[in-house]
Order: structure tokens, then C-alpha cells, then sequence
């Protein structure tokens, strides 16, 4: 037996593949993912994750906001299970 301490906060990658969605790779290397959220100009938006992926979406198209051809701010907040917590900011252009 050991005991073992996570001080170590997820790591975040976001990509796009051109596609209509926002793509979000996770990964925590000790206590594991334990939630995510995520928001476009302070608004809340749903991530959802691919099956047997560690990499959620969000469809571009049921975003809450008015799509004008103008940058947009997105904010990742991802939170492992020993509570540590890293921040991705973005931009997107709707």
C-alpha cells in the first residue's frame, strides 16, 4: 500500500476539425476526470462527451448565441477528482 497525492491540475486541448463542432481532449494522469464546464460569452454551454473518448463536443449550431460573423469568448473549466481545476480560453468565430 501507498498513498498517493494529486496537487497536479487536468490538462486541456482544444481543437477544431473544421467541422461544425468544438472539440475538447481531457486527461488527468492520477485521480481522473471528475467534471467539466463550459460557456461562449458567459453563457452555459453543453459538452458532451464522445464514447470511449477522453474528448467532448459541442455542436457549433445550438450554441446560445446570435451567430453575426464576429469573435466570440469560449471558457473551459475542467475539474479532476481532488478538486484541482485548469482554465482553457478561447475564441471561436460564429
Amino acid at each position: 500500500y501507498y498513498i498517493a497525492y494529486d496537487d497536479t491540475p487536468p490538462r486541456i486541448s482544444a481543437y477544431n476539425n473544421g467541422s461544425r463542432y468544438v472539440r475538447i481532449a481531457m486527461s488527468d494522469d492520477k485521480s481522473g476526470v471528475k467534471t467539466w464546464r463550459a460557456y461562449v460569452d458567459d453563457e452555459f454551454v453543453l459538452f458532451e462527451k464522445l464514447d470511449k473518448t477522453s474528448t467532448v463536443q459541442c455542436d457549433i449550431r445550438e450554441l446560445p448565441v446570435a451567430r453575426t460573423g464576429s469573435v466570440h469568448k469560449l471558457r473551459f473549466i475542467l475539474i479532476d477528482n481532488c478538486g484541482n481545476e485548469s482554465e482553457y480560453v478561447g475564441e471561436i468565430c460564429l
